[in-house]
Parts: structure tokens; sequence; C-alpha cells
């Protein structure tokens, strides 16, 4: 039969021990960003459409984004019906930090890449918009941006609120519909998925209360005793 004291000793050993077991709650965060491309108005890729999401954890924010390293970028094409409309995140708003949005070509020039700034940009939402790729002269050329994506020559970065960034230029060819033309181009989609799951801290492990320390020495000093009056007896 356990003493009292034996018992409390025992109980508070079983609580220090509890002190130092992981929370289920304790899951690792994942940052996740996905960027498809495809064709003009289901024609062409001479007019590339983008749609990013943000499928992190909750409360992971995407802060800003750009598209770089491929051809030079004329214009983004901002008015007319959809797909040739810039769709914000819901509820969130976009900043153009590089390139230039308008309504018609101005042939005017072009940028190295397409930089947006976001706020509200949350797990779940989606940014829309389409560009024009262009040659190194940055005239009006007709560009088709797929040899570029094959080649892994075009690269999506995207930076998060609390600092993590990933950048990737890896693009996945799928088809919209495997059962239909595998060479349409209004059958071709181009992805990229950026991904890192960063691990929750280890949890802490619990210090015991001195009362605690107390109760464990005392629980098993009386426990010692006892013992050891029994084989006095004995």
């Amino acid at each position: 039969m356990i003493s009292k004291h034996l018992a409390g000793a025992l109980a508070a050993l079983a609580l220090v021990g509890a002190g130092a077991a992981p929370s289920a709650a304790q899951a690792a965060t994942v940052y996740k960003f996905d960027v498809t491309v495809t064709s003009e108005a289901g024609a062409r890729f001479s007019a590339p459409i983008f749609d990013q999401y943000d499928l992190s954890s909750p409360g992971i924010q995407v802060a800003k984004t750009r598209i770089s390293n491929g051809p030079p970028w004329d214009w983004i094409i901002d008015g007319g019906a959809f797909p040739y409309t810039i769709v914000n995140p819901a509820g969130g708003t976009r900043t153009l930090l590089e390139g230039e949005e308008a309504t018609s070509d101005r042939n005017n020039g072009c940028t190295a890449g397409i930089t947006y700034g976001f706020t509200g940009f949350d797990p779940g939402d989606s940014f829309h918009f389409s560009s024009d790729p262009e040659t190194g002269s940055c005239g009006s050329a007709i560009v088709d941006i797929r040899p570029t994506l094959v080649l892994g020559g075009l690269t999506a970065t995207v930076d998060f609120a609390d600092g993590v960034s990933l950048s990737g230029s890896n693009w996945v060819l799928e088809y919209i519909d495997p059962t239909k033309s595998h060479t349409a181009d209004s059958n071709q989609l181009y992805r990229l998925t950026l991904e890192k799951d960063v691990a929750s801290p280890p949890p802490t492990t619990g210090v015991p209360e001195p009362a605690t320390w107390a109760l464990l020495v005392g629980g098993f000093g009386l426990a010692g005793a006892g013992l050891r009056r029994r084989r006095a007896v004995a």
C-alpha cells in the first residue's frame, strides 16, 4: 500500500513531467504561394494572365510580389472586360512598385519586372492581372511567353508581411481539361508553387515551484524512512 506522502510525491513528479509535454496546438506554420499563367482570352500567350494565390496558414499575409528575369514588360493591362482587368485581393489594396498600368499600349518603354505591394492579401485571397511581354528593344512585338516558362527563365518572388521571402522559376505545364487537345493554347496552364514549412519552437520545460520540490523531497524521504522501519521490525 502506497503511503500518503509517497502518493503526493508521485503526483508532483507527474506534474513536472507534464510541464515538458508538447502541446497539440504547436503545429508547423506553412508559407505557400501559387502562381499560374494562362493564355490571353483563351487564345495565345502574348498577353499572359497571371493569377497569384496566398495558400498559407491563417494569419500569414502577402506584402509584395514580383515577376522578373523574363522578357521586358511593356504594360500591365488595366481596363476592358475580364480577363483584361486587375482584380485585387478580397478586401485588400495594391500599390504598383514596378511597371506601368494602362488602358492601352502607349509603346513608351518597358520594365525588367512587375512588382506590387499589398495590404490585406490574406490566406485564401488571390490577385489577377495581365501584361504584355516585349523584346529587348521594348517595341510592339508579339512575344509568346511559353518558351521562357519552359526554360525556367521567369522568376516569381513573394515577400510575406512577417519577413519570410520565397522565390522560384520551376514552372510546370498543366492542362485545363486533360480530355481536350494538349496543343491548344486555351488548354494550357503553367503553375509555380512556392512553399516552406516552419516548425513551431519546442515547448519550454516547466520549472517546478519550490513547494513542489519540497513535496518531492519530503515524500521520498518519508517513504525511505518507512521502508527502513519495516526492515528493522522484520
